[in-house]
């Protein structure tokens, strides 16, 4: 049936599958390196960038270039160790437009606090302007965590427009330029990655490695916070920025590392290499995400319509009945377009209503695609033969369609 059923939570035999599944002990270790490293670039983009502010607070330029560079090039490796993957998130023009909507606010917020209420330090305005700034950084992360495309770029805006409001104020103005063309390029970066997943480490490690120094600046000063308090937050951010990268992995049982999955945007036509459904190893590269990063994972159930080539041509589905009717049900649940909902508004209203999902950020498990098929050679084979038996966890454990 052509609908998405939730997952009936549940188990293979234990005598199938407990000798295949990953060490604990061997991924405690593995884990427990990777965290490490982590936790050593998060500190020392960290530390750099703290320098880099402490220069800027001096007037010295070019020891402030100097470290703003390294500073920039250790966020950049710590993107690499933590396997971020860049590329166009194919997001649909409604998606674009109800993220710069949900955005707005924001922008809003900042052009108020920035234009009207900083510029008087003294009185009321000097605690007004405190409270408010406490709240903007955790609104400008939560905000650039769930919306995505066009969203990023009016945050970016946003951010650009930060060294207008110090105009009479040139150290100032420069510390806020530097700070926001920093904050500019993580949501640049952040925009073009292609799964969420990847967006959010970008954003919360980008924020953490090159706002520190002037987030330690403003704690420390304007709202005098204990050493140990503030230790307490970089803590706490640096174990969630490890929790993020590290943790929130879908790990499949080794037996499955043969599968591939599907993507969503190859299925829904937005990816140029989509196309019919072909065997395995006829499809082409771009047309697999990567499992471990998706947001979710649906196994499709079906009945082969032609014993070579599974699916069939139909006159209302040209390219065949599986894929028309699968991408019919997956735009329709993710992102209509004008053939399932004719009404703008109502894709809009679809789009300002959930968390944009792009074309890598749903992946699917279809066996004629997803496992060798026949004629196969040897290593297809023995790929096959592996993986057969243990089908029914990704049946079992994920929503099937």
């Amino acid at each position: 049936s052509s609908q998405l059923a939730p997952s009936s939570l549940g188990t293979a035999p234990r005598a199938h599958t407990a000798p295949h599944w990953r060490s604990s002990a061997a991924m405690v270790a593995t884990s427990a390196c990777g965290s490490a490293s982590l936790a050593m670039l998060l500190l020392l983009g960290a530390a750099v960038n703290a320098v880099s502010e402490l220069y800027l607070k001096v007037a010295q330029w070019v020891l402030f270039c100097v470290f703003t560079c390294i500073a920039l090039l250790i966020f950049l490796i710590t993107l690499r160790v933590c396997g971020v993957q860049f590329g166009r998130p194919e997001l649909s023009f409604e998606q674009h437009l109800g993220d710069a909507i949900k955005a707005a606010p924001f922008l809003i917020f900042d052009i108020v606090l920035h234009g009207f209420i900083v510029q008087t330090r003294e009185g009321p305005r000097a605690v007004l302007e405190q409270g408010l700034e406490a709240m903007q950084t955790p609104w400008f992360i939560i905000t650039s965590c769930r919306t995505r495309g066009a969203g990023l770029g009016v945050l970016g805006v946003s951010m650009a427009l930060r060294f207008v409001w110090y105009g009479e104020n040139f150290d100032k103005m420069l510390a806020f330029a530097v700070f926001g063309f920093s904050f500019v390029l993580i949501l640049a970066l952040a925009a073009q990655t292609k799964y969420l997943h990847d967006q959010r480490a970008v954003v919360y490690i980008g924020s953490f490695q090159m706002g520190f120094g002037r987030y330690a600046d403003e704690l420390g000063g304007d709202f005098q916070l204990p050493i140990i308090g503030f230790g307490v937050l970089v803590a706490i951010a640096i174990g969630y920025c490890i929790l993020l990268s590290q943790r929130r992995l879908r790990n499949l049982p080794l037996v499955l590392d043969g599968v591939k999955f599907l993507r969503l945007g190859y299925i829904r036509g937005s990816a140029a290499c989509s196309g019919r459904i072909l065997r395995c190893q006829e499809m082409p590269a771009g047309a697999f995400g990567d499992v471990g990063k998706a947001m979710a994972l649906i196994s499709v159930s079906h009945r082969w319509l032609n014993r070579d080539t599974c699916d069939t041509p139909v006159p209302d589905f040209p390219m065949g009945l599986r894929l028309g009717t699968m991408r019919q049900v997956l735009n329709k649940r993710f992102s209509p377009t004008r053939t399932e909902e004719p009404s703008f508004a109502r894709r809009l209203s679809h789009a300002l209503r959930r968390t944009s999902v792009g074309g890598w950020d749903v992946v699917l498990f279809f066996d004629f695609c997803c496992l060798p098929q026949a004629p196969r050679s040897e290593e297809d084979d023995r790929i096959f033969r592996k993986c057969l038996p243990h089908m029914g966890v990704l049946y079992s454990m994920f929503p099937t369609l």
